[in-house]
């Protein structure tokens, strides 16, 4: 369990989010802690029973919020937050060792997180729509791959 005392350096301005602002926000406005209990509060907390955050718990604000936005929260729950992740990472071409070291991942399981955006589904297919290829099995191949004669020609 990560309590505040963990140290690490967020980014403070992003293109959608700022984790370090929202991080500050959380600690020093939202949910301030006595310096003294820092070391020992969970920084992902119920303020209500001073617990760490539960699934449960999660996952209902997660569908709450996408509700908020007018897409169907049945759809999204806590681990929608991994499959996110991994996936902005992969379309930020970052390494899939440091994608699996973000996601405390010990194997290629991380694999199964990733999801085609729409940008990158398009560009795949544009580029397989314009692609210059040949048949070259005959060119390489000294056996009929597929055991055809002349009489299967007709």
């Amino acid at each position: 369990m990560c309590q505040r005392s963990c140290f690490c350096t967020l980014p403070i301005s992003g293109g959608f989010l700022s984790p370090g602002l929202a991080l500050w926000y959380l600690m020093f406005v939202a949910d301030p802690v006595p310096t003294a209990e820092a070391a020992r509060t969970p920084l992902f907390r119920d303020p209500l029973s001073n617990l760490i955050l539960q699934v449960a718990f999660v996952r209902a604000k997660i569908r709450a919020c996408m509700a908020a936005i007018g897409r169907d929260g049945s759809k999204y729950g806590a681990h929608s937050l991994r499959i996110g992740g991994a996936t902005a990472l992969a379309f930020l071409q970052v390494p899939g060792d440091m994608i699996q070291a973000a996601g405390r991942w010990h194997s290629g399981a991380y694999l199964r997180y990733l999801r085609e955006t729409r940008d990158n589904a398009v560009g795949t297919l544009t580029r397989l729509a314009g692609a210059d290829t040949d048949d070259l099995e005959a060119d390489f191949v000294a056996v009929d791959a597929h055991d055809l004669d002349e009489d299967d020609e007709a």
